[in-house]
Parts: structure tokens; C-alpha cells; sequence
């Protein structure tokens, strides 16, 4: 049976469009978004600190501005919350769709892949900000010059901006760095807190129902 047919919507047009793009939403894009954070992590994650800031400063200088950017923490980000809210409530207002364990299991996991996405999203954005312009100091830096970073501490501050909507022991020293946290702070609030919030409404229903 086609996963198309999991709903039944009268008409044709919009409606039937809306209800397509949403199903194929629903099932190809976790393995997207966790194709995208692991093609981010993978590569990163093997550089020492040298060669983490030769390529932020390759990337900076020949890749395209507009590739940048639509590889950004924000971009990325702001997509995959917008579209998680459309989709929980697409599934929360659509009766056949709510009362399948299936829908309600693949929702569950690409939340997960699309929070996976922005962490890795937002780390690779601030390693490309830290290393270039500066903005943030870690605890074991002494002086005001930032010492060479690898990955994994800007998988660190990501993870702490995302789970607790602050930068706990790593220091924010610049106004456009404090531009890019509050947009990740805000992002995350939607996602944690509304987006998993009404998945948890909807497992509840689902199981007094």
C-alpha cells in the first residue's frame, strides 16, 4: 500500500499537493538530516587544530557567500523547526495518521534526526565564525587570542546552547557571535519546548485513546 493512503483527504488540488509533500516529508527527510550532520561531523571530526582553521579560512574566503549562508546554523535551523511544527500538527490533525504507531514512530525519529541537524548545523557555523572573527573564549584560555579549537568543542558549546539556552563555561566576547546564540537560543525553544511538547501531547492522546 502506498504511503499516500494512509490519509484520506476529499478533493483534489492543493489539499491532495499539501498531503503528499507531507507524507514524503515525513519519510525521506530524517535520512537527510542525518546524512547532512553526519557528512558535517565525520570530516570535521578528524582535523587536528590546524587544519580545522585552514579550512574554515578556505571556506570562508572561496565558497560563495550565499552558500554560506544557506549552510548556516540559522538557515538550517529556522528550516527544520518551521517545518517540524507544520508536521507534528499535520499528524496531530489528521486522524489516520495519529492513531498509526508506524506515523507516530518515524515522527519520533525524524524529530530526532532534525535536532541532530541543527547541532551540527550550528557547530559547523560556529567553528567558521570562532576561527574567523573571533567571538567566544573557552574556559581554558587565558589570554584574549583565542588558542586553535577542534570540532569537538564547538559540537560542545552547540550542544550546551541547545540543551540548556546558554553557553555555560564558554565565554561570548563579541556582538555578532551574541547575534548567532540568541538565534540558536530561540530555535531551540521552539523545538524543545513547542515541538516536543505537542509530540508528547499526541503520544498521550494516543495512548488514553
Amino acid at each position: 500500500m502506498p504511503i499516500y493512503n494512509f490519509v484520506d483527504v476529499d478533493g483534489q488540488g492543493f489539499i491532495e499537493a499539501f498531503r503528499r509533500a507531507m507524507l514524503t516529508y515525513l519519510y525521506a527527510f530524517p535520512v537527510y538530516y542525518a546524512a547532512y550532520g553526519l557528512m558535517v561531523f565525520l570530516p570535521l571530526r578528524r582535523l587536528d587544530a590546524d587544519d580545522l582553521t585552514l579550512v574554515a579560512a578556505l571556506d570562508s574566503g572561496e565558497v560563495p557567500s550565499w552558500r554560506r549562508w544557506s549552510s548556516s546554523g540559522g538557515q538550517w535551523g529556522g528550516t527544520v523547526a518551521t517545518l517540524a511544527i507544520v508536521l507534528v500538527l499535520y499528524v496531530a490533525a489528521t486522524p489516520n495518521l495519529r492513531t498509526d504507531p508506524l506515523v507516530l514512530g518515524v515522527t519520533a525519529i525524524h524529530l530526532a534526526s532534525g535536532w541532530f541537524c541543527m547541532l551540527m548545523s550550528y557547530a559547523l557555523t560556529y567553528t567558521r565564525q570562532h576561527l574567523i572573527e573571533g567571538g567566544v573564549r573557552f574556559p581554558e584560555e587565558e589570554g584574549a587570542s583565542p588558542t586553535a579549537r577542534v570540532f569537538s568543542d564547538y559540537i560542545y558549546l552547540s550542544q550546551q546552547i541547545q540543551t540548556t539556552f546558554g553557553a555555560s563555561d564558554v565565554a561570548i566576547t563579541s556582538t555578532a557571535f551574541r547575534r548567532t546564540v540568541n538565534l540558536h537560543n530561540l530555535l531551540s525553544f521552539a523545538f524543545n519546548t513547542i515541538i516536543v511538547s505537542l509530540m508528547v501531547s499526541l503520544l498521550l492522546i494516543n495512548a488514553s485513546a
